[in-house]
């Protein structure tokens, strides 16, 4: 920069290096919003004509105080230097990183098309390429939301134990509410939308959520079986008596998420997921809890060798 010249016409360096620094990298004076994500706007002149020390020098920029355009060559002296070497370290190893954005798609189907690729290419002895960023934080994640799920399967799973006193009772209604799983799955594939750890989470709840109705229908069928000794009779009534408080619990959540799903209001696109996958689950939690968990019961208390 040439302080003089850059005086003479009543500017700062500030000034000119920010002039500059727009023309050449870009400046984000605002952004728009896509769905879940920001994505700011950059303003820069055209990359390809500013690829000699040439062109450089004749780059006209622009400053706004006094609105007149200006030839670089007029505010600063241009000339190649060497550059300095950035080197990172990682755990004690040398490290390049190299990022991108994504556009139109999931992270988790572009980090394994990106896989896929960098299998292909052979590294020389001693390097190594490993994902990271975003997709690195999402996988350390769904691991801990593994432990977690796992962990909440294992107390729902004792506390089934107390209540009915049998292993395999608590058994078959633990499968009913495990199985509910799989309803969050179909419903993010009918809705087109990516297994990410908002619907993780969603799929958390649903164990909390669904194993409530196999307990209301074993509940009312073992409190019959007091009175008499009829596995068929028993699970007809209590699906006749328990059928209302299913079908109202159930639809009372699916309501209540509803709006989410829909993704009605501002930033409802992050809790979108989750909403899927609680309706999802809960859609096929009523066929699992009055139709296949008091089916294996039947089957279990029968094959017993009590009488029906």
């Amino acid at each position: 920069m040439l302080p003089e010249a850059v005086a003479r016409h009543g500017l700062t360096v500030a000034e000119v290096n920010r002039a500059v620094r727009m023309a050449l990298w870009g400046e984000s004076p605002t952004h728009v919003v896509s769905g879940l994500k920001i994505i700011p706007v950059q303003l820069r002149y055209e990359k390809n004509k500013f690829q000699h020390l040439k062109d450089i020098q004749r780059l006209q920029i622009y400053l706004p105080r006094l609105q007149r355009m200006f030839n670089l060559e007029e505010l600063a002296e241009l000339q190649k230097s060497p550059g300095l070497t950035d080197v990172e370290h990682e755990n004690l190893s040398l490290v390049v990183n190299v990022s991108g954005q994504i556009s139109g798609r999931d992270l988790g189907s572009v980090a394994n098309d990106a896989q896929v690729m960098l299998n292909k290419i052979p590294l020389p002895p001693g390097i190594t390429v490993q994902l990271g960023g975003a997709y690195e934080s999402q996988q350390k994640a769904f691991s801990q939301l593994m432990l977690i799920m796992v962990a909440g399967a294992l107390m729902v799973f004792t506390i089934l134990l107390f209540e009915f006193r049998s292993f395999r009772t608590s058994l078959i209604i633990m499968i009913g509410t495990v199985l509910a799983v799989s309803g969050v799955f179909l419903m993010l594939w009918i809705t087109n939308i990516p297994f990410d750890i908002s619907s993780f989470m969603g799929m958390i709840m649903i164990i909390g959520v669904v194993v409530n109705n196999g307990i209301l229908v074993i509940d009312y069928a073992e409190y019959y079986l007091k009175k008499e000794p009829d596995v068929r009779k028993a699970l007809l009534t209590a699906g006749r008596v328990r059928l209302r408080p299913v079908m109202m619990t159930t639809l009372s959540t699916i309501t209540g998420f509803l709006p989410l799903a829909l993704a009605m209001g501002d930033g409802a696109e992050m809790l979108q997921p989750l909403a899927v996958s609680m309706i999802g689950g809960m859609m096929l939690s009523i066929l699992l809890s009055l139709v296949l968990i008091p089916t294996l019961y039947y089957w279990v208390r029968t094959s017993t060798g009590i009488r029906v």
